[in-house]
């Protein structure tokens, strides 16, 4: 699954509310000093509410972007919502 998605996170506009989140949205979220943006690859029912697993592209002091696997509560309150590139897309 690759996600189409260029340009800054902050500029990125939010589509949808995170309750209608999916795989292959890309989920918009906004820290104290920076915007994020991470693909989101699936959601993970557990008991006590699921889980939003996505991938994120990071990169440590100015080096080279590692992927890395993570889980993120729906109810963070970091997250701003949700882009959804299919709705983007053209016919």
């Amino acid at each position: 699954m690759g996600f189409q998605v260029r340009g800054d996170a902050k500029d990125i506009k939010v589509d949808l509310p995170i309750q209608y989140v999916e795989a292959g949205d890309v989920l918009i979220m906004k820290y104290p000093k920076t915007y994020h943006a991470a693909g989101v690859i699936s959601i993970k029912p557990q008991r006590g509410g699921a889980k939003i697993v996505i991938a994120d592209k990071l990169s440590r002091n100015g080096g080279p972007c590692k992927t890395a696997i993570r889980e993120v509560s729906p109810s963070d309150p970091e997250i701003r919502g949700i882009y959804r590139p299919s709705i983007h897309m053209s016919p």
